[in-house]
């Protein structure tokens, strides 16, 4: 092959590896925000919303789960790993911990399951950076619990919707609905 046919191949697989290809990638990232904003509709949109951010969840858990083959510096960059059965913990407990937030939102034991959440919220922030020892599990099992919340909204959008009404005290829609 000449020399010119060459450096116009090489042009090209460049072309295609670092601008053609991450295109279509940030294209494909770029569609799935633009279809989660389609629905109009309320629980609809809510769900699609979710699905994305559990997507970006879904990604940083890929992400970590990589970091170390990626050949990235180790002197500016945690050394991360991931743990799968803290990640399904995480998931599971989050999904649990949601759907308990939705029963309780009007009794007295939603002030304990705010105190278990603010707890662990900042006990897990003071531990994945201060303590070493457990980043991952703490890292993974946080992946999970926000990978959990939002596949509870996914499935069940409405739930959020009464958790951030207004007036709690008030009947909620479904029950309005069940009224003759």
């Amino acid at each position: 092959m000449n020399s010119e046919l060459k450096v116009i191949l090489d042009i090209l697989v460049a072309l295609v590896v670092w601008i053609i290809v991450p295109s279509i990638m940030i294209g494909l990232l770029a569609l799935g925000d633009w279809a989660s904003r389609r629905p109009e509709e309320g629980d609809l949109r809510t769900s699609a919303r979710a699905g994305f951010w559990a997507g970006l969840v879904c990604f940083v858990i890929f992400f970590a789960a990589t970091l170390k083959h990626a050949g990235v510096p180790t002197d500016w960059v945690r050394d991360l790993s991931i743990e799968p059965l803290a990640i399904v913990s995480g998931l599971v407990g989050g999904f649990a911990l949601f759907q308990a937030l939705a029963r309780f939102v009007r009794t007295r034991a939603m002030g304990f399951l705010v105190l278990v959440i603010s707890f662990c919220g900042t006990t897990s922030l003071y531990s994945y950076v201060f303590l070493r020892g457990y980043s991952e599990t703490i890292l993974s099992a946080t992946l999970g619990v926000a990978l959990g919340l939002l596949l509870h909204v996914v499935i069940l959008p409405g739930v959020l919707r009464e958790l951030f009404r207004s007036n709690p005290a008030a009947p909620s829609v479904e029950d309005r609905e069940a009224e003759p």
